[in-house]
């Protein structure tokens, strides 16, 4: 169970220098807020997947929000994300000393382009991740309410030799409401049931 974890945080959509803290400044995102606190609360399976923005981290020059994310009231693994100009990028992946990616992740391309497209090739402990993803709309409702989302969907992404296929949808003000993938014919599906936003 821990792995399956592991790699639920993997996939639940893919340089350190002096600069002080004080230089550094976290970026808005109006599709993902991160600051420290928020918490959003997911049905997965018949289980609660509570992941939660515990401090932010300077890394290479800039902020880096930690994420946890925890199940049956334990830790099961930490990653950072944070956003940028042009999007939402994870840096780090889900394991208890979170794993770097090789270069970061784009998980949302932001300003909102229906259609707009973009790729992924990096690597995670060595193994290679790379496929494409692309950026459409759809209103849904989920536990937590009904929400207009962008969505970010694969149908190509492999993860070494394994073909991983999903749709994320995100709301604003909210961040991720819903998530489906397929890893290996194994479906995980994700939906919020609170959200719970951080100090301002």
């Amino acid at each position: 169970m821990h792995s399956r974890i592991q790699w639920i945080a993997l996939l639940l959509f893919l340089s350190l220098t002096g600069t002080s803290r004080a230089q550094a400044k976290l970026k808005d995102s109006p599709y993902y807020p991160l600051q420290v606190g928020c918490r959003w609360t997911y049905r997965l399976d018949d289980r609660k997947y509570v992941q939660t923005v515990t401090k932010h981290e300077l890394l290479g020059g800039a902020l880096w929000p930690l994420v946890e994310s925890e199940s049956s009231g334990k830790v099961k693994s930490r990653e950072h994300i944070a956003p940028a100009a042009d999007g939402v990028y994870r840096r780090s992946f889900g394991a208890m000393i979170p794993i770097p990616a090789e270069t970061p992740v784009c998980i949302l391309r932001l300003p909102a382009k229906k259609g707009e497209t973009w790729t992924v090739d990096t690597k995670i402990a060595g193994q290679r991740v790379q496929g494409t993803y692309i950026l459409g709309e759809d209103e849904i409702t989920v536990p937590a309410g009904k929400f207009k989302t962008l969505t970010v969907t694969t149908n190509d992404t492999m993860i070494g030799n394994q073909k991983t296929t999903g749709t994320a949808w995100y709301a604003a003000g909210v961040g991720k409401v819903r998530e489906i993938i397929n890893y290996g014919g194994t479906e995980v599906v994700l939906e919020l049931e609170k959200f719970e936003p951080g100090k301002p």
